[in-house]
């Protein structure tokens, strides 16, 4: 269930009080305080209200993908519509539908539909190959894909082709183009949105698998919105603000946490198509974007980027770095360059991508020797391996509880 406690295995240093006994810090009454207790179609719709002709999604200065530039209000209306569209080929509340492909205006889209429709998204790695791809349909039980036509030279319809006789319940192979050119071509009314209980499964996230084969974290709606707002609103993201991230889409990171959270603060978000630095600069420097949020590694390539030195980036107020440390030469590097405060955050697909995080006025050696504070509502502890807490500076593994925990594990409620 949502909110119990999680065993993590992960070595981490949190800045936090340490608990002298094994008990939770966050009660589940400021855990209840702290938690938005409604679905991902709930939530377009209530920012389709409030902040109505501001822009929600937007892929400007990216070549290899056109120009989409959606308001809540277009956004809410266009997910509506797809999700009778859904309903209309045959899916029903519950059924688990594929995505599969880079981070595509139609990513976005389909999820808010999925989210609509009561359906279930499941979250797959472009980068799969016919044995991948295979493993997790049917791991998933999935009933339809919407995929990409091309990642590289790779042709996915062709690779699905290849596998789909031994995926039975597999009914429904869906280009991203298809979307446009059958689902919304006719007449789909204004769409639905149906009555579902926030604590139930949205969407399904495959781990990496370190030993086996990958593991499927099953997420709530509530879990994802609840996580994504918190952590937004400490990093002080809102309305006037103009978030690029570069995670994928099918990473938590990136549907699972950072459309989540600018959805529910009104926040504008950039989502990267392919990262590609210099590409990145464009938008930050054109869009005038307010935040970044990536990892180490994007912004050391774009510190190197040839450009940089003459970019202006003087709207850009903070940079968010998740899925590493970061280190006192990468903190200076991005304050002297990039104008900006950064700020670290930890955390793990099994508790909707962000457990903790540092803050904008933490020191220095808070925000490069420890992952911060864990989010509002979230309980942290670290014990060994019977399950003690550990003395304050000793290593263990990290347990969880919190509003963004995993359902479980497995594909099946």
């Amino acid at each position: 269930m949502p909110g119990s406690g999680i065993r993590c295995a992960k070595q981490t240093h949190v800045n936090q009080p340490h608990p002298s006994k094994s008990e939770w810090i966050a009660s589940a009454e400021n855990r209840a305080r702290c938690e938005l207790s409604r679905t991902l179609g709930d939530a377009i719709a209530d920012a389709a209200e409030r902040w109505g002709d501001r822009e929600a999604i937007v892929y400007r200065h990216q070549p290899a993908i056109e120009l989409v530039s959606w308001t809540f209000a277009e956004l809410d209306r266009l997910s509506g519509r797809l999700s009778a569209a859904l309903l209309d080929q045959g899916f029903r509340a519950g059924d688990r539908i594929a995505v599969w492909g880079p981070n595509h205006p139609e990513w976005v889209l389909l999820e808010f539909a999925i989210a609509k429709a009561g359906m279930v998204i499941v979250a797959l790695n472009p980068l799969y190959r016919s044995a991948e791809l295979q493993f997790a349909l049917a791991d998933s039980g999935a009933k339809g894909i919407f995929h990409a036509d091309l990642v590289g030279d790779h042709a996915l319809a062709k690779t699905i082709g290849a596998v789909r006789d031994e995926l039975p319940g597999l009914t429904h192979v869906c280009s991203f183009s298809s979307i446009w050119d059958e689902l919304l071509a006719g007449d789909t009314g204004e769409g639905v949105r149906a009555d579902i209980d926030p604590e139930q499964t949205f969407m399904i996230q495959y781990t990496s698998g370190t030993t086996g084969v990958p593991k499927a974290v099953r997420l709530s709606h509530k879990a994802l919105l609840t996580t994504g707002h918190n952590s937004y609103r400490l990093w002080e993201l809102g309305e006037q603000s103009r978030v690029c991230f570069g995670f994928p889409l099918f990473h938590v990171g990136g549907s699972g946490h950072s459309i989540p959270g600018a959805c529910t603060t009104g926040a504008t978000a950039f989502p990267l198509y392919i990262f590609k630095p210099s590409i990145t600069l464009d938008i930050l420097e054109r869009e005038r974007c307010t935040t970044f949020i990536g990892v180490p590694t994007m912004l050391i390539a774009m510190l190197d980027d040839p450009s940089f030195a003459a970019r202006d980036l003087s709207h850009l107020d903070s940079i968010i770095v998740g899925g590493a440390p970061v280190t006192l030469d990468l903190l200076h590097r991005c304050r002297d360059g990039f104008g900006a405060a950064v700020m670290n955050c930890y955390g793990q697909t099994e508790t909707s991508g962000v457990t903790a995080t540092t803050r904008l006025d933490d020191p220095d050696d808070k925000k490069t020797g420890t992952s911060g504070r864990p989010l509002v509502g979230v309980s942290v502890s670290i014990r060994d391996r019977e399950g003690l807490a550990v003395p304050h500076g000793e290593l263990g593994e990290l347990h969880y509880r919190g509003p963004g925990g995993m359902i479980g594990y497995g594909s099946n409620d």
